[in-house]
């Protein structure tokens, strides 16, 4: 590949005075809320909406000045490239450089791969605003930026090149599996096309997770920038903003548990008649945190869904490599098709799925209490499970189900150290990632610490194989 000052020079020589020029308008707009400056690039030919923008060469040569106009500005935060009205763009002007030949071809290719990274690679948070038709390149210099909006009314999105014997040129064959998994992408970059043509509709678009936001309205622009905004500044969270429980009787299934809880209170806070709302304290004290990253290493980001929920997990893994969880009391047909399934759906850029990518939560109710013979702490073990996962189910459910206590103890591990350690060989397969659960209904501190010793010096050492 040429480099960008010898692929701006081709680009004059073999433009021509046939290029409908896509002109890139770059104004400064304030972000609210103090969000910054964006550099917001308004790609425009002149044209009203029936004669959509296209990049040719003096078009690309526009966008590529436009954005490094924006990149040179310390003032500018941020940019952000929409379109005329109802139009961002149609893609590539063949036409105006068809008299060139396929080295002109091959310059326009090689310039629009080059102008749209510098929206990924220039340093600088960009978002793409699509706010009306964007097909084929106008699809690609959207899918380049860090975050898209989409008009939910913009009549058409899709990448169609294949209706003309291409692929999609300016990197729709890479990044939209990327983004929106190999299932997806295959219908938006084959089947559409091949099916008379067919493209999305903002919504649809948005829904296939083809952009981050979607709005409506004249005010589409607003409402992104105000979303951009929000991205930057990143949402912040602190011990003082979060909700504040406030007890009452619809939080209680009786008059009788309500009158108890309202009794306790009296007592506690020497009230002179029962109260009919009881606040909660905090019981965290923290400082603010941004829950939107500014500067962050995605390759170290390791997600984890704690969900088992299959069209939630596929959904995941639309944008990025996203693992799963079971807890110990899933049963075993529900963990191996949560491992098929996501041999199929898991993100391309994680890798072939593996079977330790899906921790799997164990309740350990170990006995390896001093001065009690092996038979003696596999009996008090089975009777502080049995405790244990009672409460547990009656909290879950009001009543408690036999049949339910007897699945989770099948799925916990319980006894001595031998008992677990065999139990563990039984129950999980020598790749899984096993996340031993050993406070489970149990509050003295002293005794877990006891208990997740006594694992790791004589559990862990029989089942060295597990995670």
């Amino acid at each position: 590949m040429s480099d960008l000052t010898t692929l701006l020079a081709r680009a004059e020589e073999i433009s021509s005075d046939a290029e409908r020029v896509t002109q890139a308008h770059l104004r400064k707009a304030t972000l609210p809320r103090g969000a910054g400056v964006m550099g917001l690039i308004t790609l425009d030919n002149g044209e009203d909406h029936t004669k959509p923008n296209t990049f040719g060469p003096r078009g690309l040569i526009a966008l590529n000045t436009a954005i490094d106009a924006a990149l040179a500005d310390d003032e500018v935060t941020a940019i952000g490239v929409t379109g005329k009205p109802f139009i961002l763009a149609a893609g590539a002007d063949l036409t105006s450089i068809a008299s060139s030949g396929a080295a002109g071809v091959r310059v326009v290719a090689e310039l629009g791969h080059a102008v749209f990274r510098k929206l990924q690679d220039g340093g600088k948070t960009s978002f793409g605003l699509v706010n009306g038709l964007a097909l084929g390149g106008g699809l690609e210099v959207a899918l380049h930026c860090d975050y898209r909006t989409v008009m939910d009314s913009a009549p058409a999105l899709g990448l169609p090149e294949v209706m003309l014997g291409l692929v999609p040129g300016w990197g729709g064959a890479y990044l939209v599996p990327n983004l929106v998994g190999a299932d997806a992408a295959v219908t938006l970059v084959l089947e559409n096309p091949l099916n008379n043509g067919k493209t999305l509709t903002g919504q649809q678009g948005f829904e296939l997770g083809l952009a981050d936001a979607v709005f409506s309205g004249a005010d589409f622009l607003e409402q992104s920038l105000l979303w951009a905004a929000d991205v930057l500044n990143g949402e912040v969270l602190g011990s003082e903003t979060v909700r504040r429980t406030v007890l009452s009787r619809e939080n209680f299934r009786s008059d009788g548990d309500w009158g108890a809880v309202q009794q306790a209170a009296v007592k506690r806070d020497a009230l002179t008649a029962a109260p009919d709302e009881i606040p909660i304290p905090n019981r965290y004290e923290f400082e603010e945190l941004k829950t939107i990253p500014q500067e962050w290493r995605q390759e170290l980001l390791d997600l984890i869904l704690g969900s088992h929920d299959p069209p939630l997990q596929v959904a995941c893994n639309r944008w990025r490599p996203v693992k799963t969880f079971n807890l110990s009391i899933t049963p075993p047909a529900v963990i191996d098709a949560t491992h098929a399934r996501m041999r199929d759906c898991y993100h391309l850029d994680g890798g072939p799925w593996q079977r330790h990518y899906m921790p799997r939560t164990v309740f350990v109710f170990l006995n390896e209490e001093p001065g009690l013979a092996a038979a003696e702490r596999s009996a008090a073990a089975h009777a502080e499970a049995r405790q244990a996962l009672g409460s547990y189910w009656g909290a879950l459910e009001g009543t408690i189900d036999p049949m339910k206590v007897a699945s989770a103890a099948d799925n916990a591990v319980i006894g001595n150290a031998d008992e677990v350690a065999q139990q563990l060989a039984e129950c999980f397969d020598s790749k899984d990632c096993v996340m031993a659960w050993f406070d489970f209904f149990n509050h003295d501190s002293e005794r877990v610490v006891r208990n997740m010793e006594a694992f790791m010096q004589k559990v862990a050492p029989q089942v060295a194989g597990l995670q």
